[in-house]
């Protein structure tokens, strides 16, 4: 009797932990799983040579082009009568056709083909217009700072604060109409201005945006932030998409630190497309939220996935009346003028003479999202290791809010000096696990990892595609590789309620 009673205890013992182990196998492997992969690098030609191609398809008759992505870079076997072309660059194929009739119908077709990402009409791009008051002069204000901007956003302070900083060089690119090389204050400034254009030949300013944005970001930031014009608008101020973007690849190609665009158009791929790209080579993308008093989602590529959104506040802190907002705006910056009767609150910045004086007062988010910019450029030069995530975070935590603050408006009104007191690394990102869980890690947009790392992979291992998976309890930092620094994530393993409670079953048991 008590054989059997022994083997019966021993037997259902067996059963009991059977069962547990079971259990504990099962908890352990149910996970979670997300996450978008990341973006490719650009493939075949360079960027430059590819806007070279561009230039020479629109220096021929007018027609009516088409833009279309396709997911490997051989050219289309078949253009549907295409009057010319433009391919060779990351899969990307402008094409021109004689009417918008045969565009129609290419369209339709190319949109069916194997491997065609996308096909879309390229869009017309233009500056986000300015309101120009035509008050003006041919000497500065007080020669430093221009505007009233400055002093709102605290960049006399923080320049004056980085006078014995050695700090490393950065370049803004300036995507707009160009600049006007032979105005006194850049003449006097001449070694701020660099890149590929930096002689004048290919980028000189025939509207006077450009050469407004430009002085605003020289105003607000020290001598170690250059900036590159590219020339991307006509004297009318308008540019094509598919152009545009290729300069925003160009620009991180060659080396910049941040792009710097006010201008917009209508939502299209392309455009994200490069927003992405320079993105994920470590260029944060700084873009004006528009003029419409609109929905900044709208317009592209102040909507696109990535970009650093800037709306416009007037000098008292409140919203200017013309400004874009909506969930896509990241902060705030000087660009208004309370009411039409205030026109001399506008920006002061340089012009060219052409325009009427040197120096005039025009307001717009054109004008607010040069000073993000310049701020961007020193947070990049304070802190090498911050992407282009980490910058946009650190100016919206640093940042201010005026009267009645309206969130649709961005986080805050940017503040320059609050950089100054960042940390030398950005704080990583929080991830909560349970054991056995599994992740894919979310990247910033256009991040492309060069590699992974676990500090500990007895708590949590990450593989090449950034699948984590949690293996116990634990902290572990994690960190993902790539250009312009890396992205850290400080992972915790826990146990759920039921793992717990198997846990204490299963040791309670073994101890009775």
């Amino acid at each position: 009797m008590k054989c059997n009673m022994k083997c019966n205890v021993k037997h259902h013992s067996k059963r009991l932990l059977s069962c547990l182990l079971a259990l504990l196998t099962l908890l352990g492997l149910m996970g979670i799983s997300g996450g978008a992969a990341p973006s490719q690098k650009a493939s075949g030609i360079n960027a430059a040579v590819f806007l070279e191609r561009l230039d020479a398809l629109d220096k021929g008759p007018a027609g009516s082009k088409l833009v279309v992505k396709t997911a490997t870079n051989a050219d289309l076997a078949d253009d549907f009568g295409a009057l010319a072309k433009a391919e060779g660059y990351n899969g990307l194929h402008v094409l021109k056709y004689a009417d918008k009739a045969s565009a129609d119908r290419a369209l339709a077709r190319l949109s069916k083909l194997s491997g065609v990402v996308y096909a879309e009409y390229s869009q017309r791009v233009s500056l986000v217009d300015p309101i120009v008051t035509n008050e003006g002069s041919n000497e500065a204000e007080e020669a430093e700072p221009m505007s009233w901007g400055a002093p709102m956003v605290r960049s006399p302070e923080m320049k004056k604060a980085l006078q014995t900083r050695d700090m490393n060089e950065v370049v803004i690119a300036i995507l707009d109409t160009g600049l006007d090389f032979t105005h006194p204050y850049f003449v006097e400034n001449a070694e701020r201005i660099t890149g590929r254009f930096a002689d004048g030949r290919y980028a000189q300013d025939d509207y006077g945006h450009g050469t407004h944005v430009a002085g605003i970001i020289c105003d607000n930031s020290p001598d170690n932030v250059k900036i590159s014009p590219y020339k991307v608008l006509d004297g009318w101020g308008y540019g094509d998409d598919y152009y545009i973007a290729t300069a925003m690849c160009a620009a991180a190609d060659d080396g910049v630190d941040v792009v710097s665009m006010s201008l917009g158009g209508p939502s299209g791929s392309v455009m994200d497309d490069a927003v992405g790209y320079c993105v994920g080579q470590g260029v944060m993308v700084v873009v004006s939220a528009g003029n419409e008093s609109w929905d900044a989602s709208n317009n592209s590529p102040a909507g696109a996935p990535g970009a650093f959104t800037v709306s416009a506040v007037n000098k008292d802190g409140t919203a200017a009346y013309f400004t874009n907002y909506g969930s896509c705006v990241d902060i705030a910056a000087p660009g208004g003028y309370a009411a039409v009767d205030e026109m001399e609150n506008a920006i002061n910045s340089t012009t060219p003479l052409f325009c009427g004086s040197y120096y005039q007062k025009w307001a717009g988010t054109s004008m607010a999202a040069p000073f993000v910019s310049a701020a961007a450029a020193v947070v990049k030069s304070l802190y090498p290791n911050y992407t282009p995530l980490d910058i946009g975070d650190a100016l919206k935590r640093t940042s201010f809010r005026g009267p009645g603050w309206n969130l649709r408006l961005g986080a805050g009104i940017l503040d320059c000096l609050g950089v100054l007191s960042l940390p030398a690394r950005p704080a990583p990102r929080a991830i909560a696990l349970n054991r056995g869980d599994s992740l894919t890690l979310v990247l910033p947009v256009g991040f492309v990892p060069t590699g992974w790392e676990s500090s500990d992979e007895s708590v949590a291992a990450v593989g090449e595609d950034g699948l984590l998976t949690a293996a116990r309890r634990g902290t572990t930092t994690v960190t993902a590789s790539g250009a312009g620094g890396g992205v850290v994530y400080e992972v915790t393993v826990s146990y759920t309620f039921w793992q717990w409670l198997a846990y204490v079953f299963l040791f309670g048991w073994l101890w009775f």
